[in-house]
């Protein structure tokens, strides 16, 4: 099962498959990375979806803080250059 989002082009409405995650820690890690990026505004979360049983990030509304993105930032490039 696929479950899809509705994304706008030139102000029409066509559907695209969401991207689903396995496990939660994986959809979570994938969320902070997005989070970790200058340009993201919103926080990016994991949910479950109920439909397929599996996770998908979605934003939650909440502005991501500095102190949070140089966090998120500081753990990725430990990780990266290990």
């Amino acid at each position: 099962m696929q479950c899809e989002t509705i994304k706008y082009e030139n102000g029409v409405a066509v559907t695209k498959p969401k991207r689903s995650y396995e496990t939660l820690d994986g959809a979570i890690s994938h969320a902070k990375e997005i989070n970790s990026n200058s340009k993201i505004i919103h926080k990016v979360v994991a949910y479950k979806c109920k439909k397929c049983m599996k996770y998908h990030l979605g934003r939650n509304g909440k502005e991501v803080t500095d102190k949070e993105r140089k966090k998120w930032d500081n753990n990725f490039k430990q990780i990266k250059f290990k």
